[in-house]
């Protein structure tokens, strides 16, 4: 078996080593020179273009996780009332102002026994389904698929100023848990958008590379041309020929 596809893998070579020399034979030296120069600057152009996206797509995808962080840990801020009295009625007011910003998608308060207290989401359905044991200590990302993300943060009582007078420490009380569901739909198009940006323009940089590389080849090969018809000439017995 080891053998027959070792045979087979020489052959391959030999046809396409072949097909190759023919493929030189038949094109000539100028454009020859162009289909190398022409491939070099094409792939280096999609590499650019790709490393770029790349790395401004990093660097969008750092932004919105700080401000999911950031809206996870407000909105566990304000939903520190509707806990402590259990009621989803003063949330209500909350969860709209949430959902209100761009890409929030879904919303969910619950007490420290995983009971939801109330919960919102556009459509009625969780691109990713809050983990009911879930136990953040700081808001941080909880889950994500390609879709959306899912923050996580713990809403505690208590953490107003201290007293001047008060000699005693208060701890925090663990009053419940919010999450906040995020949507990758503007990460995705603003890295569409990038990436095609930068395509448009290392590529409108390339034709204008190769077709300066193209009079720069015509001008390098016209003496070898000249030299190669001088030749056949003198090949074919004509005399007093001079290169």
């Amino acid at each position: 078996m080891a053998s027959g596809t070792r045979m087979f893998a020489r052959l391959a070579s030999r046809l396409f080593d072949r097909a190759f020399e023919r493929v030189l034979q038949r094109t000539g030296f100028n454009w020859q020179l162009t289909a190398i120069v022409s491939a070099a600057i094409l792939g280096l152009a999609l590499f650019s273009s790709l490393m770029n996206s790349m790395q401004a797509s990093s660097r969008m995808r750092d932004y919105f996780l700080g401000q999911g962080q950031r809206i996870a840990d407000n909105f566990a801020r304000q939903s520190t009332l509707a806990l402590l009295f259990h009621s989803p009625e003063n949330a209500r007011d909350v969860v709209s102002s949430t959902l209100a910003f761009p890409d929030v998608t879904g919303v969910q308060i619950s007490d420290t026994r995983h009971q939801v207290l109330l919960a919102q989401a556009h459509g009625g359905n969780w691109m990713i389904k809050p983990d009911p044991a879930a136990a953040p200590r700081q808001a941080m990302l909880l889950a994500e698929n390609g879709a959306a993300w899912l923050f996580a943060a713990p809403v505690l009582g208590g953490q107003s100023e201290a007293s001047p007078f008060d000699m005693q420490e208060h701890a925090p009380q663990l009053l419940g848990y919010v999450h906040v569901q995020v949507s990758k739909g503007t990460l995705n198009r603003l890295t569409w958008s990038l990436m095609l940006g930068n395509l448009g323009i290392t590529l409108s940089f390339a034709v204008i590379l190769l077709v300066l590389v193209r009079l720069l080849t015509r001008r390098m090969t016209e003496p070898l041309r000249a030299l190669s018809h001088l030749m056949r000439r003198a090949r074919g017995g004509e005399a007093r020929l001079r290169a």
